[in-house]
């Protein structure tokens, strides 16, 4: 009894039902929700305010080419996907802490993606995948581009310091 009321709790809440997809707890008063159609849509509880961010189609509505450091991600194997912010590998919102957090795409999945059962049919790359930060409105403060663990640090105290005003 306890569970269908946390479920009928959670779908009035998030307004989406388990059948319809997950909603996922992102702190901050964040929620993350992922439809089985596929679409991805940011809540920010406090603001009452919801922005889809990948639709069914994969296609990234939520983010505009200016939210891309193109300057990077074409040195990059296989960026064609962020010219037409189109998310078929991936794209996630990690947990938000100081107003932000990390985002990745993933622009190309590594070769393996496309072996079958024999190991045939695979391609000779690497994974392409990008990362930007993003705030609670949805906005992408720091733009999508390769980063290591010491730039996504370095660029976290940037995005930190560009939402506090």
């Amino acid at each position: 009894m306890l569970e269908g009321l946390k479920r009928v709790f959670r779908s009035f809440i998030t307004g989406i039902s388990e059948s319809e997809g997950a909603s996922l707890y992102k702190g901050e008063g964040m929620l993350v929700h992922q439809t089985n159609g596929g679409e991805i849509i940011l809540e920010n509880t406090a603001a009452c305010k919801k922005i889809t961010i990948k639709n069914k189609d994969n296609v990234l509505t939520g983010i505009q080419l200016s939210d891309i450091d193109f300057d990077k991600v074409d040195l990059l194997e296989n960026p064609q996907n962020a010219h037409k912010l189109i998310a078929d590998y991936g794209f996630g919102i990690e947990t938000f802490i100081n107003g932000v957090a990390l985002v990745w795409w993933t622009l190309y999945p590594d070769g393996r993606y496309f072996e079958d059962e024999d190991g045939f049919g695979g391609e000779a790359c690497n994974e392409t995948t990008v990362y930007a930060f993003m705030d609670t409105q949805g906005k992408v403060v720091i733009p999508f581009q390769d980063m290591s663990g010491e730039e996504k640090n370095h660029y976290r105290k940037m995005a930190e310091e560009a939402v506090k005003g």
